[in-house]
């Protein structure tokens, strides 16, 4: 165990180096501790590993400015509570501790209470500890470190603060998000499964370790016991990711839609000439598409359902995955990660020896679904984030919705705690605007079923998409940029209201009017009639212009 405090605290190397850094949103929350009087609490910053944990708190060593009164601790394999004891009786003068790694300590779940009860409470110090295996922090919170721990969960990092810290803009966070370095760890699979071992599958691994109680492994013990247990993690997260592929690839080889390649990718700007693929639809093809992107891998055929149960809890625990209620869907939330293990997918679909089309063929079939790829995790990136904004959740409830004969759905459902309105969603990612994007919104039968099953009324319709933001509508839908929505949701999503949007007037209806009246005054007076015409059939339901 080593720790830093006057003179060797200063010049620890990456203390001026973070200074330069902006901070993390979570940032004021750790100023509010320190800054206020003694709350017998000791502050936890947990998470995955490189979301900024250590950084924080180097970043606040600096806004103390104090190194006399500091003193930094960094934990070591083999140490204990005991050893973390010593350190800090032996600085008593300091009224800031900051304990890097804390969860390495052998016994931290099960003795960490005494850190708010002796020192927090007793001496009145300021203790800051931060850890990689956040199972371990949640273990304890629920037990040692019931009610005498403020937290603060790093793993998942919205968007909106990422764009802020990184300066990197939407289409890199949906193929690499989730951590605060370059990305790298999901620029390939091999990276991917590294991060995916050590950060996530060893946490869960080391916390029960560490946790020391017998039969606390449950269902999990049998891997346990034959070392196991990290390998069978890390299949549970591709399990996820190998369903979520599998589904897109079903729905692409079953419909039209995908059979007309060519109309999709000039649709989506994926390539600029793409010949038609087979225009029979094989079942046999798509049965055996399917077989080949399943995950065989005999630890999850010897798994009980308790067993898979038990690692979907940690997995949650960790803020890895969101199972979205009365839903099969598991969302992410290092979008990163996911995209990364479906993209690894697609690429042995699209060397495998089943499907009957030439190399050209196969790399315009593998942008395709990359692209409906990357539109279900933005869709994903989305509903996480909004179910997540503690200000949007104060006047909205979050849903999906699917009409019962599966042939319309929204994809996501903002209801309005209040007045009971939605606002509906379909999420694409696509930069242009076709009317096909919005057919489940202005489907009749599906709006009136959502109507029905929500006991609700649609005020607002919205397409997400990755193009500007528009002032009107267009094909009677608001269109606003996904980025606009993720840094503003609650804005765009007043704003999608029917009676709050501004209506358009058509360059063609301006210029009929202009050449009627050439007179300027007339012609100002003459365009606001007709914008005045056109809310008047707006609000009956009249309003049939192409905005």
């Amino acid at each position: 165990m080593e720790f830093f405090t006057g003179d060797t605290l200063k010049n620890i190397p990456r203390l001026q180096e973070v200074a330069a850094y902006r901070k993390r949103f979570c940032f004021e929350q750790l100023k509010e501790y320190i800054s206020k009087p003694n709350t017998r609490k000791v502050m936890s910053i947990y998470g995955l590993r490189r979301t900024g944990k250590t950084v924080l708190m180097l970043q606040l060593l600096n806004e103390i400015g104090d190194s006399e009164k500091t003193c930094f601790i960094r934990c070591e394999k083999g140490d204990s509570i005991q050893d973390l004891k010593n350190v800090l009786n032996d600085n008593l003068k300091c009224d800031y501790f900051f304990v890097d790694e804390v969860t390495k300590l052998e016994d931290f779940i099960e003795c960490s209470s005494i850190l708010a009860d002796k020192y927090s409470e007793l001496y009145a110090k300021k203790i800051i500890m931060a850890g990689t295996d956040s199972l371990g922090f949640y273990l304890a919170k629920k037990d040692e470190l019931y009610d005498r721990t403020d937290m603060i969960h790093t793993t998942y990092i919205p968007y909106k603060e990422y764009n802020y810290l990184l300066g990197k803009g939407l289409e890199d966070y949906i193929m690499y998000g989730g951590t605060l370095t370059d990305g790298s760890e999901f620029y390939n699979k091999d990276n991917c499964d590294e991060y995916t071992n050590t950060a996530i599958a060893r946490n869960i691994q080391h916390s029960l370790d560490n946790l020391g109680r017998d039969g606390e492994y449950g269902a999990l013990t049998s891997f346990r016991e034959k070392g196991e247990m990290t390998t069978f993690i890390n299949k549970i997260v591709e399990l996820y990711t190998r369903r979520f592929t599998m589904e897109i690839v079903n729905k692409k080889f079953k419909t039209h839609d995908f059979l007309n390649l060519k109309k999709y990718a000039v649709r989506h700007d994926i390539v600029e000439d793409v010949a038609p693929l087979d225009t029979r639809k094989n079942e046999a093809l798509r049965q055996e598409i399917m077989s080949e992107l399943e995950i065989r891998e005999p630890l999850l055929n010897q798994a009980t359902e308790k067993a898979v149960s038990e690692a979907k809890k940690y997995l949650e625990m960790l803020d890895v995955v969101l199972l979205v209620p009365n839903t099969d869907e598991v969302i992410f939330t290092q979008p990163g990660l996911k995209y990364c293990q479906a993209a690894a997918q697609v690429e042995v679909l699209k060397s495998t020896s089943l499907l009957p089309y030439s190399v050209t063929e196969r790399e315009e079939l593998s942008k395709v679904l990359l692209n409906d790829i990357k539109g279900r995790i933005l869709e994903d990136i989305i509903f996480y984030q909004l179910s997540k904004d503690a200000d949007f959740n104060k006047d909205y409830v979050l849903d999906k919705f699917k009409t019962a004969a599966a042939d319309g759905e929204f994809d996501i459902v903002c209801i309005h705690r209040m007045s009971n309105e939605a606002v509906v969603m379909e999420v694409k990612h696509s930069a242009k605007r076709v009317e096909q994007q919005t057919r489940h919104l202005n489907n009749e039968q599906c709006c009136q079923e959502f109507e029905a099953w929500a006991h609700t009324k649609i005020t607002g319709k919205m397409v997400v998409y990755m193009g500007e933001t528009l002032d009107g509508k267009c094909f009677n839908v608001n269109y606003v940029g996904a980025e606009d929505l993720l840094k503003s949701p609650l804005k765009y999503v007043e704003q999608a209201k029917e009676n709050d949007m501004s209506i358009s007037i058509t360059p063609g209806e301006l210029a009929e009017e202009i050449v009627k009246f050439p007179n300027s005054l007339v012609v100002t007076d003459n365009v606001k009639n007709l914008g005045q015409r056109i809310v008047a059939s707006h609000s009956q339901g009249q309003n049939k212009i192409n905005r």
